[in-house]
């Protein structure tokens, strides 16, 4: 009956039934032979339950980590490494949520952690990389990507990290490329359609980078990635600014008044270009001024923008001009002290009286 019992798997029936044996007949050898079966079954049915107690952790942390619970994710990882610290592959998910938290120092130490367990985990260098890239190393981003693709070349992670890196530069039209690739061989993977609705407003083509958010919803319409997006206004790409000033002078002289229209036109999310007129009455004469202006972000740290103009039959307002100039971030800030970014202005103007010339340089600080 134990043995029927232990075959049939019912291990605990098989217990009570050694039990009896072994008070009967403590000594009989195959009571202890079928004692030690039933003992390693119990002990691999312990070890199954507890590997399929992990299994369905790890698929929970998975399943909050897609909906965008990191915290919640990065608990359950954590009681999972508790009894598997040796495991890479897991350091690696704790990394990510780590790195989705924007907890960049400890996301990358748990990638370095699985690269010390494994020195070939393709998936950590893979970590390393989007970490690379949320900090703006896209050097160094490259240089890992290039390791992942040269030994896995068709990885679609990478090769939309990759795009990310391109939109990252400024390559808006290569990564649409790169992301409309992706998402033509996995039309249900969420990160390539957001990715593609990424690089098309990079472009200021935000009414076709909805429909591409409006694809992402249909794919999982709880994900707060998706939200966020379709929470972006469609941005107007022109824009209209006018001005005027008047100043009342002492003396008995004649009061001085300006006005200026300006019309601006977004190309992309990088470069704007303006045109403008401007008016001003001064010493009972009238100048009339006009100009064009390019701006450019150049990167996340670095602007730029150029101005040339001219008065036709100028009195008092330059004949012609230029100017030019940017911004470069130093520093990026923090918690306690904002961002610090140095200027440089230079300029050039020629007026009916003589030439000038300057050359302005500045820290700007935010507080």
């Amino acid at each position: 009956l134990a043995r029927i019992s232990f075959f049939s798997g019912d291990l605990a029936a098989a217990e009570r039934r050694l039990a009896e044996l072994r008070r009967r007949a403590p000594d009989n050898p195959e009571v202890k032979a079928l004692a030690e079966q039933v003992g390693r079954a119990r002990e691999e049915a312990r070890k199954a339950a507890a590997a399929a107690a992990e299994r369905r952790r790890i698929e929970a942390a998975r399943a909050e980590r897609r909906r965008g619970r990191f915290v919640e994710a990065e608990r359950l990882f954590r009681e999972v490494l508790q009894g598997r610290p040796r495991d890479g592959e897991l350091w690696v998910e704790l990394g990510l949520v780590q790195a989705f938290q924007g907890r960049f120092d400890d996301a990358r130490r748990a990638f370095e952690r699985a690269l010390a367990i494994a020195p070939r985990n393709l998936d950590a260098v893979l970590g390393l990389a989007r970490i690379d890239l949320y900090t703006n190393a896209l050097d160094a981003a490259d240089r890992r990507l290039d390791q992942v693709l040269a030994a896995r070349p068709s990885d679609r992670d990478a090769q939309a990290l990759r795009a990310r890196v391109r939109l990252a530069r400024g390559d808006a039209e290569g990564a649409e490329r790169d992301f409309r690739a992706l998402a033509a061989a996995a039309p249900r993977e969420l990160d390539y359609q957001l990715g593609l609705g990424d690089a098309l407003r990079a472009q200021g083509r935000d009414e076709e980078a909805r429909a591409a958010f409006e694809a992402a919803r249909a794919i999982d319409p709880a994900s707060t990635d998706v939200r966020s997006r379709l929470a972006l206004k469609i941005r107007p790409r022109w824009r209209l600014d006018v001005s005027g000033g008047y100043s009342n002078l002492t003396e008995g002289l004649e009061s001085w008044r300006e006005g200026r229209v300006s019309l601006g036109y977004a190309l992309n999310q990088r470069t704007t270009i303006t045109g403008a007129a401007e008016i001003n009455r001064r010493f009972g004469l009238t100048d009339v001024t006009l100009d064009g202006r390019v701006d450019h972000r150049w990167s996340a740290v670095a602007a730029g923008y150029l101005r040339v103009g001219g008065t036709p039959e100028a009195d008092f307002r330059p004949e012609v001009f230029a100017e030019g100039g940017g911004t470069l971030r130093l520093l990026p800030g923090g918690a306690v002290i904002g961002a610090t970014f140095g200027l440089l202005d230079l300029a050039y103007a020629r007026y009916p009286t003589g030439d000038t010339r300057s050359a302005s340089v500045g820290l700007q600080q935010y507080l």
